[in-house]
Formats: C-alpha cells, structure tokens, sequence
C-alpha cells in the first residue's frame, strides 16, 4: 500500500495532502522540514515524517485503497476494564498519583459496503469543528476526528488546550465536582510546565465547555510566547489528559497494567508549514485499520470518585465518534 496523507484543519473546507511524500523516522519532533508528522503515544518509540510540499487537494481527487471483508464485532471484556480501574483506585486512594487515564479498544471486521473516501467524507461533514485526517504507513491506515490542539506554533506565539471531563450530549446532568478535578490537573499541569521552560505572556481563558459531537468536555485555552517548540513538545507529551499526574507514576502504572498498545493514540500528529510553524493535534477519537480489522481506540481519566461502569460507558461513547459512521 502506497504512503498517503489527507486532512482538513476545524472550520475550513479545504483538505490538504503531501503528494508522494517521503516517510522519515524521527526520535523526537523537529519542525525543520515542511511535512505532516505523527508521533506516538510514547517517547520510547520513533515518529513518523511524512516530508513534501503541502498542497490543498479537491475532495473528488482522494485516492483511498478499497478494504473489504465479513462483519463481525468484538470488543474488550467488561469485566477486565472494571477490574483495571478499580486497581488504579486503590492506588489513588493510597497516594501514588491523583488521575491515571486508562485506555481501551474495540474492533469491527469491515463488510463490503465500506468505503474510505465516504467515512472520510463523513467525518469532515460530520466534525466540522475537529482536525480530520487519514493517513496510511506500513500496510496500516489511520483516521481521527480529533477535538483537542496539543500545540500550534506561529512564529513565537503558542496556543495549547487544557481539555478533559467527559458528558454525553443526551444526559442532562451538569459537571461536577469530579470532572471539574479531573479538568484542573491539566491545566495547572500544563501552565506549569510551560513556565518551567521559561514560556512569557501565559494567558489562560476561562473555564468553559466545547461541544465535539456527541460529547461535552471542559476546556480552558492557554496561549504564551516561546523560542523553542522542539523544547515545549518534550516537556508536553504526554499531558495528564492523555496519561494521568503525576506523570511518571501515572505512566509507570499505564505500561505496567494496561493490556493494550496504544501505539499512535493519544500521540500527537499534524502539518509543518515550510516557515517552522506548525498546528499539531492530540490523536484522540482515532482508529486503525489492519486489514480486515479496524480497531477503535479510547480513554477515561480515572480520578478519586470514579465508577468503574461509567468510566468503561465513557470510553465506548468515544470510540461511537467514529464508529456510529461505519
């Protein structure tokens, strides 16, 4: 299967792809070179740079691999998620970290009235709001419909989103005290950081609640100036929205328990534009296809409170954003 890569940034209709990019393993991110990069979920793992010249691309000249095969669904036990969080609450309980973000996967084998290009299509027409792509790389295709910056760059200015807590748009009930918690974490977390390497004019919006489709999250938009992304990115990823706080227990109880690879989710992916500026997005509500597998990812930060069945409830809505469109 050839390299591609499409994608269309929130609110404008134009997609834009790389024509016969060139793929680049990267340690770690660089904005030297004009492109789309993706990155993993973890930083023990290379990136991927797809180098060539952005261009915008009509929607009638997407070229897109025909997949096909029986339907059939499977997805993880309940029981083991429960059980997973549960372990995670007795370590809150006990001190370790405050929020660790447990992650889970469902598969469906596609049938052969799935198109690419039309569940592309839909995901555009769908998430006007969100950063939409499809990407293939070594025999795998990508695809999100992404709600949440992880950082724009342009010039020396920067914009980062503080987004966590979950709602579905058909409960009537408000945030609460738990998702307000679990939403602060990250954003005291990422004030801090950003301030420890040095960041100046940091400005934090006001608390309030974004609509991505079938869920409300709370959000604050944090902006500030710097000199050096590739500095700010290594000190980002992985945030607590993604990950848990503190990060390094968090993610030691992450790798330790958690049964999936999370491979590209909860990585961060996005264009360069030939002047080092670049827009990058947190890969969340994305899938995989593995022939004749595709494979739906999700998370729910598990914080003091947290109940078991709603926080697996949580992660099935989210993987609904694209899976609701098969």
């Amino acid at each position: 299967m050839p390299n591609f890569v499409y994608w269309k940034l929130p609110e404008f209709p134009e997609i834009y792809t790389i024509r016969e990019p060139t793929e680049i393993n990267l340690t770690e991110f660089t904005n030297r070179n004009e492109g789309f990069v993706l990155f993993p979920f973890s930083k023990a793992k290379d990136g991927k740079l797809f180098q060539g010249k952005i261009e915008t691309i009509p929607s009638n000249k997407l070229v897109f691999p025909n997949i096909t095969s029986k339907s059939v669904y499977q997805t993880n036990s309940a029981q083991d998620y429960h059980a997973l969080v549960l372990k995670a609450l007795e370590q809150i309980e006990v001190g370790i970290f405050k929020k660790v973000v447990l992650a889970q996967t469902a598969s469906l084998q596609l049938n052969d009235k799935f198109i690419l290009k039309d569940f592309f299509d839909n995901l555009c027409q769908t998430y006007p709001n969100a950063f939409i792509y499809c990407l293939a790389l070594e025999n795998e295709i990508w695809i999100g419909a992404s709600p949440e910056v992880f950082l724009k760059k342009a010039k020396n200015s920067y914009q980062t989103y503080a987004l966590a807590g979950t709602r579905h748009v058909d409960t009537n009930t408000q945030f609460g005290t738990k998702e307000q918690n679990e939403q602060a974490f990250v954003r005291d977390y990422i004030v801090q950081k950003i301030t420890e390497v040095g960041s100046k004019s940091i400005q934090v919006s006001e608390l309030h609640e974004v609509n991505t489709g079938n869920l409300w999250h709370l959000i604050n938009i944090i902006t500030f100036e710097n000199q050096n992304p590739i500095e700010i990115i290594r000190t980002l990823h992985p945030t607590p929205a993604i990950c848990g706080f503190p990060l390094h227990k968090s993610l030691e109880f992450i790798n330790r328990n958690e049964p999936i690879d999370r491979e590209y989710y909860a990585g961060y992916l996005g264009p360069i534009s030939n002047t080092g500026d670049f827009s990058l997005w947190v890969n969340l509500r994305c899938a995989k296809i593995s022939e004749p597998n595709i494979f739906f990812y999700a998370g729910a930060g598990i914080v003091a409170g947290s109940n078991p069945e709603a926080e697996r409830l949580e992660t099935e809505r989210k993987m609904d954003t694209l899976r609701q469109l098969i």
